[in-house]
């Protein structure tokens, strides 16, 4: 368990920094696009869409580290209404079907790299496995800090189910 939280930490710290560089590549991006089109009356061609691609990839491996930090948008008014015990299997489901989504959804992503091989996109020739990829790394994310959320529930449970904290 400590191990795992470690390496997710670790994991997130750095997500945190590659994501801060690929909105500032992003945005470079587009302040060149802008300039180029509207000042040099020559836009760049590759500019907006690599900006795409960027921004495809910033918001795959944001999706984990906003699980870890719990800030995901949720409908919880059902979970705040209940009480333990019914509360602690609710979330311990919630936090199981969220790492089995994942885990076929990046499933599902890597049979797409994998009938993708060989293709590029359009315009900047960016390979397709490439773009499709940040789907597998982003659930592969997901799934280790669900399963480090997961457990940690777990660990928690037997205090709540028997009366403690909540």
């Amino acid at each position: 368990m400590n191990a795992l939280k470690k390496i997710n930490s670790v994991l997130i710290h750095v997500l945190e920094y590659l994501l801060a560089l690929l909105l500032l590549v992003s945005v470079l991006l587009i302040v060149a696009q802008v300039f180029t089109r509207y000042v040099m009356h020559a836009p760049l061609g590759w500019t907006e869409q690599s900006a795409r691609f960027l921004f495809i990839w910033m918001m795959t491996l944001g999706v984990a580290v906003t699980l870890y930090r719990d800030s995901a948008m949720s409908f919880d008014l059902l979970l705040h209404k209940t009480k333990d015990p019914l509360r602690y299997f609710l979330e311990l489901f919630i936090m199981l079907a969220i790492t089995f989504f994942s885990s076929y959804y990046g499933y599902c992503a890597y049979q797409l790299v994998m009938k993708s091989q060989g293709r590029f996109t359009s315009g900047v020739r960016v390979p397709l496995p490439f773009m499709y990829s940040s789907m597998i790394v982003s659930n592969i994310l997901v799934v280790l800090v669900m399963l480090e959320k997961i457990l940690e529930h777990l660990k928690d449970g037997s205090a709540r189910l028997k009366g403690g904290a909540k």
